[in-house]
């Protein structure tokens, strides 16, 4: 009796162990996968990308940062007890347009080490669209090819100059290598008129002659320098009253023998001018001695 009680005690206890491992091993089953949330899907070389995530891991360590199974530049990534993890890292410089793995992994990405954890997402490193406005389609499909980019339409349209007008997107914009730049043109300049060819009528004896009649073009006046013409006006009124000025104010002979008197005395050289007060004279000179061979002029006054 006793031997089958423990028998039955040895089968419970199989039984209870096999349960606790497939509730355990479903627990572990159903444990979500780790994800990484990145701030950005596009950037630059050179730029700094920060991430957050859950591992579903209550374990608190630094983690370690690959991109396409390299080292990034300035990584940091850190896990706590809650089984949260955030971190940074800078894109290489050297680093290729093109799509980016992204591998955390807790606490290091060793294949002989198995990791607590590994999460991946992926980010795209972008080129900026180069300026092809202004030039040639030919010349501008060509630098876009260089930059990695595809561009539409394929062909310039037929009633076009083939100059690629506006671009889309705009030059400088980040993107991703092989995106399309839309190109727009504008219409090519109306074709010249051919001359009209008129028959006119003839003498019914007489073969039938024609004209070519062409369309004459009158040019337009030339727009009227109103302001040069204002300054060349005003130049020329400022000479004349100039020289007006300048004339009238000179006196000849003949006005000096109606206007003015001229006293001569002896004793010391001098001169004297003063207007007359009295007499048939404006004005009146007063000279002595040796000064009878100066000259001198005489202000009138004004009236």
């Amino acid at each position: 009796m006793r031997q089958r009680r423990a028998l039955a005690g040895t089968v419970l206890s199989v039984i209870v162990a096999a349960i606790t491992a497939l509730v355990v091993a479903g627990t572990a089953g159903a444990r979500v996968a780790p994800v990484i949330d990145l701030s950005v899907a596009l950037a630059a070389t050179g730029d700094t990308i920060t991430f957050t995530g859950e591992s579903g891991v209550e374990l608190a360590d630094t983690c370690e940062i690959r991109l396409n199974d390299v080292e990034p530049d300035k990584p940091l990534c850190s896990a706590d007890e809650s089984g949260q993890f955030d971190g940074s890292f800078a894109v290489p410089l050297t680093q290729s347009p093109g799509t980016v793995n992204v591998l955390v992994c807790l606490p290091i990405c060793d294949d002989i080490d198995t990791p607590a954890w590994t999460a991946r997402a992926t980010f795209d490193v972008g080129v900026q669209v180069p300026n092809v406005r202004k030039l040639p389609f030919e010349d501008a499909v060509d630098l876009l090819s260089k930059f990695g980019f595809e561009h539409s339409p394929q062909n310039p349209p037929a009633d076009s100059d083939d100059v690629v007008q506006d671009q889309q997107p705009g030059p400088g914009t980040l993107r991703p290598e092989g995106d399309v730049v839309n190109l727009s043109f504008s219409s090519a300049p109306p074709a010249s008129t051919p001359p009209e060819i008129v028959v006119q009528p003839t003498d019914p004896n007489t073969s039938p002659t024609t004209s070519i009649v062409t369309a004459r073009h009158t040019p337009e006046p030339p727009d009227t320098d109103w302001l040069g013409i204002a300054v060349v006006v005003l130049a020329l009124l400022t000479a004349g009253a100039y020289v007006i000025r300048t004339l009238v104010g000179r006196r000849g002979p003949r006005w000096v023998r109606t206007h003015v008197r001229i006293h001569v005395r002896s004793g010391e050289p001098s001169t004297r001018t003063e207007t007359a007060t009295r007499g048939d004279r404006d004005h009146s000179i007063e000279v002595a001695g040796a000064a009878q061979r100066a000259s001198f002029s005489i202000r009138e006054r004004p009236e």
